[in-house]
């Protein structure tokens, strides 16, 4: 195991081709945190790490992390700022293009 995660736990990654946060379901990765699956022993944490290593190593995915969870309301919630920062989505609204059919990018 990297670190000490208690349970419940699950499994989050940046998708390297789209690059955005994704978790683990148990069966392939999912944009919504609540179709995470919730390691609930340390057994399942490092299964979840084995499942991670596996996707690094094909390049489907980067920079993944166990996140200790809490249940709020039926919804799944991060008990760790970073990941409750990601799970919201971007911080930045960069607005409609000037130009329509235009993407916003930013260098």
């Amino acid at each position: 195991m990297k670190n000490k995660i208690p349970a419940p736990a699950i499994l989050s990654a940046h998708d390297l081709r789209e690059g955005y946060v994704a978790y683990w379901t148990g069966e392939l990765w999912s944009r919504d945190i609540n179709q995470a699956k919730i390691a609930h022993a340390d057994d399942e944490i490092i299964e979840m790490e084995t499942v991670a290593a596996s996707f690094i190593a094909q390049n489907i995915i980067v920079d993944f992390a166990i996140i200790p969870i809490a249940h709020i309301a039926y919804k799944i919630t991060s008990k760790t700022l970073r990941e409750s920062f990601l799970i919201s989505g971007p911080t930045i609204d960069y607005g409609e293009p000037s130009i329509e059919g235009a993407l916003n990018v930013s260098i």
